[in-house]
């Protein structure tokens, strides 16, 4: 027979499965985590995508790179966030920034890792245009 006590913590525990997942459809803003069944954001400024839900939902694109200033080299793009368990896409690498006057471009961002079920990975960032004048 299963305690009292074990039994109220499984009950809160199956309820609060889905609480993270009203919240994470509306993750559209810097990358963030996609919660149980959500998409992962988008990332910015070369930030990393959010992650998809725990159980299904694609990751979010990662972030393109920051153009060089004053001259310098680009910035990477972000990495793709990972797709849910179950058939959830990686989400793609952003585009490395341009460089500045003979500078080189930024990296391009890593593809984020596909879910284990039926998922595919992401697809890599281009690299950002390097400038020899």
């Amino acid at each position: 027979m299963i305690s009292k006590k074990f039994r109220t913590i499984f009950i809160i525990a199956m309820f609060s499965l889905f609480v993270p997942g009203s919240n994470s459809m509306a993750a559209s803003v810097i990358g963030k985590d996609g919660g149980w069944f959500g998409d992962g954001g988008n990332g910015t400024n070369g930030d990393r995508g959010g992650n998809g839900g725990a159980i299904v939902g694609d990751g979010g694109k990662g972030g393109d790179g920051q153009a060089g200033k004053n001259g310098g080299d680009g910035k990477k793009g972000g990495d793709g966030g990972k797709g849910g368990i179950v058939g959830g896409k990686g989400g793609d690498g952003g585009r490395g920034g341009d460089a500045g006057t003979g500078k080189k471009g930024g990296n391009g961002g890593k593809g984020g890792d596909g879910g284990s079920i039926g998922g595919r990975a992401g697809n890599g960032g281009d690299g950002g245009r390097g400038r020899d004048d």
